[in-house]
């Protein structure tokens, strides 16, 4: 007897074949065979103006699948709130969520930092003592160009906010840092 494919396999096949199709003129680079914390490594290509020349920003994805959601207005997914701390919040690019819905064979998605920082931080300033935590975004599913923009978009500002992040956090270190040098000093 031959070996059966199961259900789960063929859903995460279906949507990484959306993932592959709606976002087939970018870079999409598989890490599926790394033991890694993301999916993908994707790459905006422009498609107007110098078509097909391929962003040197990446992005990472994470790529979830259901069958199906009872909410008409939502899609989520539940993680593991170590895994947003040590892996999304410690990402020096954006991590977007890509949520495939089979049923309706859409593909939605979210930046888990801007979740993070946006509405968690905002809505349940707890969220970081539970040990999981439900990501949500509205139905809005990528399908065209217009989707593959705005997705653009939004990774481009949210790269803008990491690296700002980063800038203050490193001059706060060197400011620390200087501030220690010269308690030492006036010790001695």
């Amino acid at each position: 007897m031959g070996k059966r494919k199961n259900r789960n396999n063929v859903l995460e096949d279906q949507s990484r074949g959306r993932v592959r199709t709606l976002l087939a003129q970018w870079a999409v680079n598989s890490l599926a065979d790394e033991d890694y914390a993301f999916d993908y490594e994707i790459r905006p290509a422009d498609e107007i103006e110098s078509a097909g020349t391929v962003s040197p920003s990446p992005f990472y994805a994470q790529l979830k699948a259901s069958r199906r959601f009872d909410d008409q207005d939502d899609v989520w997914w539940d993680f593991e709130t170590e895994y947003l701390f040590e892996d999304c919040l410690q990402a020096s690019v954006p991590v977007v969520l890509f949520i495939y819905e089979r049923q309706s064979d859409s593909l939605h998605w979210c930046i888990i930092q801007e979740h993070c920082w946006g509405v968690l931080d905002e809505e349940r300033p707890g969220w970081r003592d539970q040990s999981t935590v439900r990501i949500r975004t509205e139905r809005d599913p990528l399908t065209d160009f217009g989707g593959r923009n705005r997705l653009r978009n939004a990774v481009e500002r949210t790269q803008r906010r990491i690296s700002t992040r980063e800038y203050i956090a490193t001059a706060r270190r060197v400011d620390d840092r200087s501030l220690a040098r010269h308690n030492a000093r006036l010790v001695r």
